[in-house]
């Protein structure tokens, strides 16, 4: 097998699947030292590949080496930043270092606006909700990136003369309904369906009609039913 991988290497040295494939099958063979180099091997062929960086980061941290793994996610969001990149950087951040970190993480994110669309505002947002130590105020603080995510969107939408991603509505809407915050969720509700085009808010009416069935009184529910078929 080890024969194969290194003819393997040799021919297509510039595919980042072989490099991540072999170590992963020597991790899972028990050589963590060989699993290393041949990672590194990678990235010395492949400087600016994010699945070697990821696949290696991945590794250190299950080696316990939370210094090397946080160094080499801080190498790839210095080196090839994307959205992927700030998304796994957030996620080490609070399950390896705690609050401090995910937001030192969500931060540096937003300093590079070009590279953290709207689901790495989400990403942020989920973690202060589930790793917040205290929930209300966690769920307020997710809100409010939200919220950020949201008026971002809008401004970039009526710069460029487009319209509020569909998803983050949603997202935002999903995170809201699962913190039960419902006067929020009505108000998002109710500006996503002036935001977004006709075709996209239709799919915020199933939601609506949800939140009215379980919360809402028979003349909200009817009134809600009126609008939607109006809309239709």
């Amino acid at each position: 097998m080890r024969f194969a991988l290194a003819q393997g290497a040799a021919a297509l040295w510039r595919a980042p699947q072989l490099w991540h494939e072999a170590a992963r099958w020597l991790e899972g063979e028990g050589n963590a030292p060989a699993a290393r180099e041949v990672w590194r091997r990678g990235l010395a062929a492949l400087p600016r590949e994010p699945l070697l960086y990821l696949g290696l980061a991945g590794f250190e941290e299950r080696q316990g080496k939370m210094d090397d793994a946080a160094a080499l996610l801080d190498t790839l969001v210095a080196k090839a930043p994307s959205a992927a990149a700030h998304v796994a950087r957030l996620r080490f951040g609070w399950r390896a270092r705690g609050a401090a970190a995910g937001r030192a993480a969500f931060a540096l994110a937003r300093r590079q606006p070009a590279h953290s669309p709207w689901p790495v505002y989400a990403t942020a947002a989920q973690l202060e909700y589930m790793l917040g130590e205290e929930r209300a105020a966690a769920a307020e603080t997710g809100r409010r990136v939200y919220a950020l995510a949201l008026a971002k969107a809008e401004a970039s939408a009526q710069a460029k003369g487009g319209s509020v991603p569909a998803g983050l509505v949603l997202s935002y809407a999903s995170y809201l309904r699962a913190s039960a915050d419902l006067p929020n969720l009505r108000e998002l509700l109710e500006r996503g369906l002036l935001l977004l085009p006709a075709a996209e808010a239709a799919q915020l009416w199933p939601i609506y009609a949800q939140v009215e069935a379980q919360f809402g009184t028979a003349a909200s529910q009817a009134e809600l039913a009126k609008r939607r078929a109006a809309a239709a």
